[in-house]
């Protein structure tokens, strides 16, 4: 089983697609977010590798974790997050590069018990091809 965290510049688009793609969850795994950043005590647009790395933190429990990122930046800021991690951590974590909302409906709805986050990843990637 693969854990999923959705990293976005935005805390509410996450909050939103986690929400509306939840609904089709039929496997039990962890489906978080991380988004926005801090600004003045206020959440703005932006993503933090130091906010990401205690996102994973809390989200990795041995299950492999599958990072879905909105934009650019929130790739590269997941990338460095993992340069923060114990090994452990970092060998059991994969960013998958694909269109966002897409890459996470296939996630969600192909999670399987006998998953790993490079066969979920495949999955998504073969499936996003076939769409367009």
């Amino acid at each position: 089983m693969v854990d999923i965290l959705v990293v976005s510049h935005s805390e509410n688009l996450a909050k939103s697609a986690i929400e509306l793609l939840s609904e089709m969850k039929t496997e039990d795994f962890q489906l978080t977010y991380c988004g926005g950043i801090f600004d003045q005590n206020q959440k703005v647009f932006g993503s933090d590798p130091t906010l990401i790395a205690e996102k994973i933190e809390k989200t990795y429990h041995k299950n492999d974790l599958l990072i879905i990122c909105d934009l650019g930046s929130s790739y590269m800021n997941s990338e460095m997050a993992l340069s923060f991690l114990p090994s452990e951590i970092e060998e059991h974590t994969l960013i998958h590069h694909g269109p966002f909302f897409e890459s996470l409906l296939i996630a969600i709805v192909n999670n399987q018990e006998h998953f790993t986050a490079q066969q979920l990843s495949e999955l998504i990637s073969l499936e996003t091809k076939q769409m367009y």
